[in-house]
């Protein structure tokens, strides 16, 4: 994934992150989720898919 196609994601944090937290923005990406830290934004960013990703999001749940 290059620079700019990263840039025209919607990156979001969570509601319940603060301004001067350590953050992990996510991204929906066609059919992955990206994952990338907030103050990292032209960093790395790490996929994944769908599934593994509400299983994810469920197991913090």
């Amino acid at each position: 994934m290059t620079v700019s196609s990263e840039a025209r994601l919607a990156w979001r944090k969570s509601r319940h992150s603060t301004q001067d937290s350590d953050c992990v923005e996510v991204a929906p990406d066609r059919d992955v989720v990206r994952a990338r830290d907030s103050k990292v934004v032209l960093g790395p960013a790490l996929g994944f898919g769908e599934a593994p990703w509400a299983r994810f999001v469920s197991a913090l749940k």
